[in-house]
């Protein structure tokens, strides 16, 4: 049976990214964009939706505790939205 998808692991954060300088790091698990829990199905549409408007909320479970990283705006750059954030994410049933 499947497991239903709930968090998602940080695998890469770029050097001198937004995401590296907004203090996300490698490992972090990510289970809310702006209070709201993650989902397989929205998580990256909701990502993109809220960068290009503006700073996110994400909370990360990291090591034995959660912190709330503030990420954003993405500068209107061209080229792909995840080079831009400079963060690889993969799925996790949390």
């Amino acid at each position: 049976e499947a497991q239903e998808i709930k968090a998602f692991l940080v695998t890469r954060v770029t050097s001198g990214g937004l995401a590296d300088r907004s203090g996300l790091r490698d490992g972090d698990v990510v289970h809310a964009i702006n209070d709201r829990p993650v989902d397989a199905d929205s998580f990256y549409d909701r990502l993109r939706l809220y960068l290009q408007d503006g700073t996110v909320t994400l909370s990360v479970d990291r090591g034995n505790g959660t912190a709330e990283v503030r990420i954003g705006p993405l500068k209107g750059e061209g080229g792909n939205i995840w080079s831009q954030i400079g963060a690889r994410f993969e799925p996790r049933a949390r």
